[in-house]
């Protein structure tokens, strides 16, 4: 092998470490909640049961994930598999606070820990799988929605609707920061339902403005319509 042919197989490999470490990189966190009654609708209309012992009349977990502000991931970085002795001593609260209404908790935990968890072993608070988990669960108790909503004359009921921006106003104001809100449209009573509030987070886990919500200016909303409903249980 000549000079040339080694130092240009050398500079492959190390583009190559470089492109795929770009890959991994992420500058910001989501923090997604779910309002159970809404998902448990979406779940409905994907063919899905939901187990109702783990199906609660709060705001719960979907996930704590990497992210990027110009596009989505990563996800499914290089780390170790889920592990659920590792989080022993987190079930309880998880079961509470980090439910998979649809399947046994370990399905969404172990989805959540492979597809996101392992790309978030570089920050500190983050770095293993236990500390992943915790973060979580100190997470929803530093952002409850369910009381934020209340707190300020926006409770579940079935009767009047809200508009995005006055939910986007109300947590805009707690939190010092835009969200983003998720929708899904209830087929069966042809109306639209709050899903899902998403958080955006900094490396050091202080709020910020989710990328879409500044781009947008004022308001972000993914499926929400003019109004849309927050129904109780």
């Amino acid at each position: 092998m000549t000079k040339m042919m080694l130092w240009e197989k050398c500079l492959g490999i190390f583009l190559m470490i470089v492109a795929f470490t770009a890959s991994q990189d992420f500058d910001l966190f989501t923090f997604s909640e779910q309002w159970p009654t809404a998902t448990c609708i979406k779940g409905k209309q994907e063919g899905k049961e939901c187990i109702k012992p783990r199906f609660h009349n709060y705001w719960t977990i979907h996930g704590l994930w990497p992210d990027r502000s110009n596009e989505t991931g990563p996800n499914y970085c290089p780390g170790p598999d889920f592990n659920l002795s590792e989080i022993s001593g987190l079930v309880e609260e998880l079961i509470s606070y980090w439910p998979d209404i649809y399947n046994n908790s370990n399905t969404l935990w172990g989805h959540e820990w492979n597809r996101h968890g392992t790309c978030a072993l570089k920050i500190p608070d983050t770095e293993n799988e236990l500390l992943y988990f915790k973060k979580g669960l100190e997470l929803i108790q530093r952002f409850n929605i369910t009381s934020i909503l209340s707190k300020h004359d926006a409770p579940p009921n079935d009767v009047n609707p809200y508009t995005p921006k006055h939910i986007v106003n109300i947590l805009k104001k707690e939190l010092g920061h835009g969200p983003l809100l998720l929708c899904i449209e209830d087929t069966k009573n042809k109306r639209i339902l709050l899903r899902e509030v998403q958080i955006c987070l900094d490396l050091h886990f202080e709020v910020i403005d989710c990328p879409k919500f500044a781009k947008n200016g004022t308001l972000f909303k993914s499926g929400c319509g003019k109004m849309f409903y927050y129904i109780p249980l």
